[in-house]
């Protein structure tokens, strides 16, 4: 089995691509740009944040979150149960709505996809009772 050897300029330049990378990281955060030096160094998205419901209905929601500037778009989970279903609505802006079943549950997870990285979900349950009724978180 051969060995590679690398010259010592060819280690200095890998050496030196890093230290390029981390300072443009490292710039690119000092001017509030974390989430773009993230998206260049193929770093997933946080999970989205401040869900706001808009809407209900007793067979309908619709709500909102902040906006992700790295996000290319969004994944929208939803199920009956509070297993994470593997397909997923994709939408391109921090809004979806939602119908279901009256008096059921729904689970619900929100992840920011960036340069095709998903990240973490932010995830929520709500169950309408029926007539009459409010939503409740489900327990």
């Amino acid at each position: 089995m051969k060995s590679l050897r690398l010259s010592p300029i060819a280690l200095a330049g890998i050496l030196l691509l890093g230290v390029v990378l981390s300072l443009l990281a490292v710039r690119l955060n000092l001017f509030g740009m974390g989430s773009l030096s993230a998206n260049l160094l193929g770093e997933a998205p946080s999970a989205p944040t401040n869900l706001v419901v808009n809407t209900l209905t007793e067979t309908s929601a619709s709500f909102g979150w902040d906006a992700d500037a790295s996000a290319s778009e969004y994944r929208v989970y939803h199920n009956s149960t509070d297993s994470q279903p593997g397909s997923y609505t994709a939408v391109s802006s921090p809004a979806h709505s939602i119908t279901y079943a009256s008096g059921a549950s729904n689970y619900i997870w929100i992840t920011s996809v960036s340069s095709g990285a998903e990240g973490d979900a932010y995830s929520f349950c709500l169950r309408h009772p029926g007539a009459g009724g409010m939503m409740l978180p489900c327990e």
